[in-house]
């Protein structure tokens, strides 16, 4: 059949959709040539040549120990308001479940992703954020401080160097829409990771070099690049969003960016390492059992291979819940005589607090302004000094309590005034 083409006026839908297609893809293009890339900013400094057999046994097992979270299943409405609540209120807990475990469990159980990347990355995606945020919540088991921060700056490494050819126009050309769910929340979970991560031992070694040896190791660097690849990763985060049809205002998005480490660096009450031996305390919540046998293994000694052969591969039922926090000690509000006084003081009818002072004080600064002649100056100035000792400069000072309205609370204003005799202000009747 003959076509007839659109008009400028009235496109028909595919020449609209190629056409926004085409924008976002040069938008992207531009950025993607000018933008720092994430290599750079690898915050992690492990070893290109570094494997998974590099990460330490203890963790190993740890996580060979951990069965797949049992989570509710989740729509793409529910899933899409849940994820943007979160990402915009900070106080918001999800009804069901965990965001770190819904994170994990979708990314760890992607066959697309798999297939689109290797089948690695998913797996060091959950040994990252699993540790870190170990790490970051100072759990106290059986396996060293110090082995999940090397684990998780090793897998972090690892996920960050695959970056730049993961969020590429064209890798994201050919993904479909699972895909790009995964890859969502896989950012997601990489800024959790980073705002969890500290430095282990030296700062890696900025892309140039105009920087010495001292500033290179600066902590201050560290941070600094830290923030910078959060913000990267917020960036794409938004931008798969918008892939998605997950559509956020421009202060929800600036406020993303802005807080992608200052706010997302404290640990969620229902994260795993939540649940886990000596953890900060978590709130009590309606939730599923989201991890295996960390309990157990809390308890086995590593050097009694019976006890670790007798472990249990399934998982627990729900741990009762934590008993309920003690109340924080009640504010108590103390008298003060003092404001208790001015409080009943009346306001205006008569002066609350006033005391006099007499003082003999030289009246000299009346000469300066003199402009009468020298006979008549001498004359005047013979006068007050012989009067000197009669006359008498009365100070009276005033103190009232001022009120603006309720704006601020009741303050005392000092005023003084200089009297001479028989000189009334005629404030009080």
């Amino acid at each position: 059949m003959l076509k007839i083409q659109c008009s400028k006026d009235s496109p028909c839908k595919p020449c609209l959709s190629s056409a926004v297609r085409g924008y976002e893809r040069k938008v992207l293009s531009f950025c993607y040539c000018v933008r720092t890339r994430f290599v750079d900013v690898d915050i992690f400094h492990s070893d290109e040549t570094a494997s998974k057999s590099d990460i330490p046994a203890s963790v190993r097992s740890l996580m060979d120990l951990i069965v797949t979270p049992t989570m509710p299943s989740w729509d793409e409405n529910v899933f899409e308001d849940t994820l943007v609540r979160w990402l915009v209120n900070p106080e918001f807990s999800p009804p069901e479940g965990s965001v770190v475990n819904m994170i994990c469990q979708i990314v760890g159980e992607s066959d697309s992703l798999r297939r689109a990347v290797d089948a690695e990355l998913t797996t060091d995606f959950r040994t990252f954020l699993f540790t870190t945020s170990l790490a970051h919540t100072g759990w106290k088991g059986s396996v060293a401080h110090r082995d999940l921060c090397v684990s998780g700056h090793l897998c972090g490494s690892r996920i960050v160097r695959r970056l730049d050819k993961i969020l590429t126009p064209q890798f994201l050309a050919k993904c479909n829409k699972e895909t790009h769910r995964a890859l969502l929340l896989l950012l997601f979970g990489l800024i959790l990771g980073v705002s969890y991560s500290t430095r282990l031992t030296t700062s890696p070694s900025f892309p140039h070099d105009l920087l010495g040896p001292e500033i290179r190791h600066s902590p201050t660097l560290w941070l600094a690049m830290k923030e910078h690849l959060a913000q990267m990763l917020a960036h794409h985060l938004i931008f798969l969003g918008s892939i998605l049809g997950i559509k956020l205002d421009t202060a929800s998005e600036k406020t993303i960016i802005d807080t992608a480490v200052n706010r997302w660096n404290k640990p969620e009450r229902s994260i795993w390492a939540g649940l886990v031996g000596d953890a900060l305390p978590a709130k009590p919540t309606a939730t599923k059992t989201t991890i295996g046998v960390l309990e157990s293994f809390n308890s086995v000694d590593n050097n009694d291979p019976k006890q670790q052969d007798q472990l249990p591969l399934r998982v627990l039922p729900p741990p009762p819940p934590p008993p309920p926090l003690p109340l924080a000690t009640p504010m108590v509000a103390l008298t003060c005589p003092d404001v208790a006084e001015l409080h009943s003081m009346p306001t205006f009818s008569e002066n609350p607090a006033s005391y006099l002072s007499m003082e003999n004080e030289e009246i000299q600064n009346s000469l300066t302004n003199w402009t009468g002649d020298h006979s008549e100056r001498d004359k005047a100035k013979d006068n007050m000094t012989r009067t000197r000792r009669t006359s008498q400069k009365r100070s009276m000072w005033i103190v009232r309590p001022f009120d603006d309205g309720g704006n601020r609370d009741v303050v005392n204003v000092f005023a003084r005034f200089n009297l001479q005799d028989g000189q009334s202000l005629g404030l009080f009747a």
